[in-house]
C-alpha cells in the first residue's frame, strides 16, 4: 500500500509551501536559501519571532489549520502592536515524522487563510525532523513609516489601550480542554 506521507522536503515545498510564496518576488519561489525583503522608501523594517510547540502552546491533536493560524497570528499581533503593517514571514517547521498529506493540506490551508487575513506572504524558511514534538517557528516582517515605531517605553498615563477579543478566552478554553467536567462553553 502506498504511503500517504510526504517523505521529502522538496515535495513538501513544491506542493504545499511554494504556492504560499507566490506573488512575493523576493521569495524566489522558495528555490533559494535566502529571500530579499525590501521596505519601501521612507519605511523601516520591523521584525519579530515566536514559536509554537506541541504540548506547550497547543495540543498535538489540534486541527492543523488552527495550529498554522496561531503560529502566524502570534507574530502578526506583535507587528500590529508596534504599528507595523505585516509584509512577509519565514517559517521553520520541526516535524516529528514525515507528515501525512491530509494533515499538511490542512496546515497549509490554515496558513493561506491567515496570510490572506493578515496581508502577508511566506518568503522562506526551513523544514526538518525532530525527535521531539512538532514546533512551528515564525519570524515575521512588517513595515512602518520611518521613526513611527510604537514602543512599550513610550506609553504614558492617559494613553488609550485597545483589546481585540475577550480577555481570558484562551485560558478558559485551555481549562475546558484539560477538564471537560467543567462544562464550559
Amino acid at each position: 500500500m502506498a504511503s500517504d506521507r510526504i517523505d521529502s522536503e522538496e515535495a513538501l515545498i513544491d506542493e504545499f509551501l511554494a504556492p504560499l510564496a507566490a506573488g512575493f518576488p523576493g521569495a524566489f519561489g522558495l528555490a533559494d536559501d535566502c529571500a530579499v525583503i525590501a521596505p519601501g522608501a521612507g519605511e523601516e523594517l520591523v521584525v519579530t519571532t515566536d514559536a509554537v510547540v506541541a504540548g506547550v502552546h497547543f495540543f498535538a491533536d489540534e486541527d492543523p489549520g488552527a495550529i498554522a493560524w496561531k503560529a502566524l497570528a502570534v507574530n502578526v499581533s506583535d507587528l500590529i502592536a508596534k504599528g507595523a503593517a505585516p509584509l512577509a514571514y519565514v517559517m521553520t517547521l520541526a516535524l516529528p515524522e514525515a507528515p501525512e498529506r491530509g494533515w499538511f493540506t490542512a496546515f497549509s490551508n490554515g496558513l493561506r487563510r491567515a496570510q490572506e487575513a493578515f496581508g502577508c506572504t511566506l518568503a522562506g524558511g526551513d523544514t526538518d525532523r525532530t525527535p521531539n514534538e512538532l514546533s512551528v517557528s515564525i519570524t515575521a516582517f512588517g513595515t512602518i513609516p520611518a521613526g513611527a515605531i510604537v514602543r512599550r517605553s513610550c506609553a504614558r498615563p492617559g494613553d488609550h489601550v485597545y483589546v481585540s477579543g475577550t480577555i481570558g478566552d484562551a485560558t478558559l478554553g485551555l481549562k475546558q480542554r484539560r477538564d471537560a467536567s467543567l462544562g464550559l462553553r
